[in-house]
């Protein structure tokens, strides 16, 4: 939607707003192509039907009907690779992070998310997509290839929507159902609920970690 303001609903098929830079095998590491190849993936979604069913063209549904249907994968590669800052940075602010972290934590989630629905083990493992804990976890988090780094960086992507979420709550009654697991394979220092709390927009120290955002 940010991007839809200055490009159009149809901003993602325009190749030039992509970086173009290859890896080591000369590849590009965004493959644009293979991006609107998965847009044209879920056209059996009621409301993707209905689009085709309207229209002949433009030959992508809107940016908002691709954003019910892309993976979080694809979302967050596509916004690590944006060209312009411009394009990214509106986005960052409406999390409270700055570019850098988003682009990590998105990242880091997009692997929480995939260990969580292939039902993998997560309470012991080591994360090589790790949230950057510069800026905004740095207070809370040491080691940030650790489940407790990962549920840092979600809880306060979670608060920036609702301030109200009540998965901090769901998270202890959880690990007290739990109580077995030791807290520390999982990276969760013993006072991790305080901590964790220092990262809502309400706490005490809130307007510490805004003051830092505005140095950055």
């Amino acid at each position: 939607d940010t991007l839809a303001a200055p490009y159009g609903p149809h901003w993602f098929t325009r190749a030039e707003l992509f970086s173009a830079k290859l890896n080591e095998d000369g590849q590009p590491i965004f493959d644009h192509a293979a991006f609107l190849a998965a847009a044209k993936e879920h056209q059996s979604a009621p409301f993707i039907r209905k689009y085709y069913a309207s229209y002949t063209e433009p030959e992508y549904p809107p940016c908002w009907m691709l954003a019910e249907t892309l993976t979080l994968g694809a979302w967050s590669r596509a916004y690590g690779m944006l060209v312009q800052n411009s394009g990214k940075k509106p986005v960052a602010d409406a999390f409270h992070v700055s570019v850098k972290e988003l682009t990590s934590w998105m990242q880091a989630l997009t692997d929480l998310r995939n260990k969580c629905a292939h039902h993998s083990r997560v309470w012991d493992s080591r994360y090589t997509s790790a949230p950057a804990k510069k800026g905004n976890l740095r207070m809370v988090v040491t080691d940030n290839q650790t489940l407790y780094a990962q549920v840092a960086a979600l809880l306060y992507c979670l608060w920036a929507i609702d301030a109200q979420t009540r998965w901090l709550d769901r998270l202890e009654s959880l690990m007290e159902a739990h109580a077995a697991v030791p807290l520390a394979s999982m990276g969760f220092p013993p006072d991790w609920k305080d901590k964790l709390l220092t990262l809502k927009p309400s706490a005490t120290g809130a307007g510490a970690l805004a003051e830092s955002r505005g140095r950055r």
